[in-house]
């Protein structure tokens, strides 16, 4: 990232989108998806289990470690998330924030 490159804060909807899409391809350990996330223990631990309750996750115990994988319902919401974003970014292009005026001595 450039150093005057702005970050933004993300939203829940793309924190579980991301989670979501890291466990599309295969079952994915909570380490794995907690990296690819960039997230902390604490907000992956939340959004794990909000995901699971609402049927989007389902998670598979082999031995004493948990597997996550995307349901249909979790791919679902991942594919309607996306056309949503898709549509918002064609309405509403992003704008160029105004820079402030440069500031003047004090008299």
């Amino acid at each position: 990232m450039a150093v005057n490159e702005k970050t933004e804060k993300r939203g829940r909807f793309e924190i579980m989108s991301a989670i979501l899409s890291s466990c599309q391809r295969r079952m994915m350990r909570k380490t794995r998806i907690m990296y690819q996330c960039n997230l902390s223990y604490e907000e992956l631990k939340k959004y794990l289990s909000l995901l699971t309750s609402l049927g989007h996750l389902e998670v598979k115990r082999a031995g004493d470690i948990d597997f996550y994988r995307i349901t249909g319902k979790g791919r679902m919401f991942l594919r309607e998330y996306q056309q949503l974003k898709k549509l918002l970014k064609e309405r509403h292009p992003r704008r160029q924030e105004p820079q402030a005026p440069p500031q003047q001595g004090k008299t």
